[in-house]
């Protein structure tokens, strides 16, 4: 997720991104709901908090998606633990194991992420963009 994050740069309009990753040679394409409704779904911003990330911008990765920040953050402890597994051959990861908790706290992230960012849209003047 860092990796593919990095390869690409995080977009000035805090969202739009995903736009530039190509999967499998084909560019992804925009969000539907902002260009129907005008305001950014919940995943908008996402790709461009993990960018923002991955080059180092904090600030611009908590504007995109608050949530994303979170993301990244966990993805690259995640990453740091598969690292002391393969040096040590503890179980870190295994540790943590999978909970339904893990769900609704990531739908949780998400929707709170993205009322913040319609919040301070609204109320800045940058949503609805139409």
């Amino acid at each position: 997720m860092l990796l593919a994050g990095w390869s690409v740069q995080p977009r000035s309009a805090l969202y739009g991104t995903h736009e530039d990753l190509h999967v499998l040679g084909l560019p992804m394409p925009g969000c539907s709901f902002m260009i129907r409704y005008g305001y950014p779904c919940p995943a908008c911003g996402l790709t461009t908090s993990v960018s923002a990330m991955a080059h180092g911008r904090l600030m611009t990765a908590i504007a995109a998606q608050p949530f994303g920040t979170v993301l990244a953050i966990a993805a690259a402890a995640l990453g740091c633990m598969g690292t002391v597994e393969l040096a040590r051959g503890v179980d870190v990861i295994g540790r943590l194991r999978p909970r339904i908790w893990w769900l609704w706290l990531g739908v949780g992230g998400v929707l709170a992420g993205w009322i913040v960012k319609l919040l301070v849209g609204v109320l800045n003047g940058t949503f609805p963009t139409h």
